[in-house]
């Protein structure tokens, strides 16, 4: 059954709550062909972060999904499998001999083409990640996790700036240790 439409906002005027649905997510939710007893699911991606970032001579971009949750909700067991299988796609983290971590993948390209700069750069890109708060907004809210973390503001700010590993809440490095061979997605011709 297609869960109802639960993400709100209110107004700051009159505090009314609205949904916040556009009409074609509404159509496609309450399309009958398109139900979840048909083996449709359908899960928005709340942010798409992305952030161009130099350090000294290398530019890197990084990427990240969120799924955020307000008011205490939970990711639904068939929204997380959903975003899990996206997340993979867009995670190219490697282990090495000397680093064998949790959520790295063995695939995935490194380098991608920018067609704002016509030229391939390195990504950088961290998976799928649920941020979940008990109010509607970090200033609202007492409890504030990141996947299974529980943060406060200032560590969610460097988060969501790609400051922070999304993975490890650890500061991102990206200096160069080892020339390493690049999988791209789409070669230099």
């Amino acid at each position: 059954m297609t869960k109802r439409f639960q993400k709100m906002a209110k107004c700051p005027k009159c505090g009314t709550e609205l949904a916040l649905e556009d009409a074609f997510c509404q159509w496609v939710r309450n399309h009958p062909q398109l139900s979840s007893k048909s083996g449709v699911g359908v899960a928005d991606i709340d942010l798409f972060m992305h952030r161009f970032v130099q350090n000294n001579d290398r530019a890197f971009d990084c990427i990240c999904l969120v799924e955020v949750k307000t008011r205490s909700a939970e990711v639904s067991a068939s929204q997380r499998e959903t975003l899990n299988i996206i997340g993979q796609f867009v995670r190219n983290r490697r282990s090495t001999p000397t680093k064998r971590k949790f959520r790295q993948v063995p695939f995935g390209p490194n380098v991608v083409y920018a067609t704002m700069r016509d030229k391939n750069v390195p990504v950088k890109a961290y998976g799928y990640h649920r941020l979940r708060m008990d109010g509607n907004t970090p200033d609202d809210s007492s409890e504030i996790r990141w996947d299974d973390h529980f943060i406060d503001v200032n560590i969610l700010l460097k988060l969501l700036r790609l400051e922070l590993d999304p993975d490890t809440l650890e500061p991102v490095d990206f200096r160069i240790r080892h020339k390493s061979k690049s999988l791209e997605l789409f070669p230099a011709a």
